[in-house]
């Protein structure tokens, strides 16, 4: 045999052999997995609706990456208590409180024994220190490890249709419309 079908005999198994090691780690039993993984999201949407950063930071990875609603990057536990007071506690901050619930589209996809990734929505609602609410379906994107018997959050990334959602519906709007709305006369756009 010549040196090209070597290595396309080669290639097709150790492609076969790929193939293979997925289809066994796909009969793998990962309920366990998944329920704690479930239980992950219910512990964090509280944390994030009750502002209880303490028991945020604990969610997260020793590394990780969050990039929030308004795209700010936040790399470290130092990072997410800054950004909160940022958003909820200084004087000119926007959000008084916000709670929120989600859901995920699939169940969590494993890459690896310790690793895994999954994907869906959530309603934000948000209280402004105007005391007006805004509610905002978002995606969001997840990367999970299991550090030290626990599952983690490593990354994640929350975003919004720009191009539709109420704070672009409320800045097209007109002065007397927003009148009404900032009045409570009118419900729209912000639920």
């Amino acid at each position: 045999m010549n040196r090209s079908r070597w290595i396309a005999v080669a290639t097709m198994v150790s492609c076969g052999m790929s193939a293979l090691a997925l289809a066994q780690d796909a009969g793998v039993n990962r309920d366990a997995d998944h329920q704690a993984l479930r239980q992950l999201r219910v512990d964090v949407m509280k944390a994030v609706s009750s502002q209880d950063m303490t028991a945020l930071g604990k969610f997260f990875a020793r590394e990780f990456v969050l990039t929030a609603v308004d795209q700010t990057v936040v790399t470290n536990r130092e990072g997410m208590a800054a950004y909160y007071t940022l958003m909820f506690k200084k004087e000119d901050a926007p959000i008084a409180k916000m709670e929120v619930t989600g859901e995920a589209d699939v169940l969590t996809r494993f890459t690896d024994a310790n690793t895994g990734y999954c994907y869906g929505s959530a309603l934000a609602t948000y209280t402004l220190k105007d005391k007006s609410v805004v509610k905002l379906r978002e995606r969001w994107t997840g990367v999970v490890v299991k550090e030290d018997g626990a599952w983690k959050i490593a990354a994640v990334h929350i975003g919004v249709n720009f191009l539709d959602n109420p704070v672009i519906r409320y800045r097209s709007m007109s002065g007397w419309k927003k009148l009404a709305v900032w009045l409570h006369l009118s419900e729209a756009p912000l639920d």
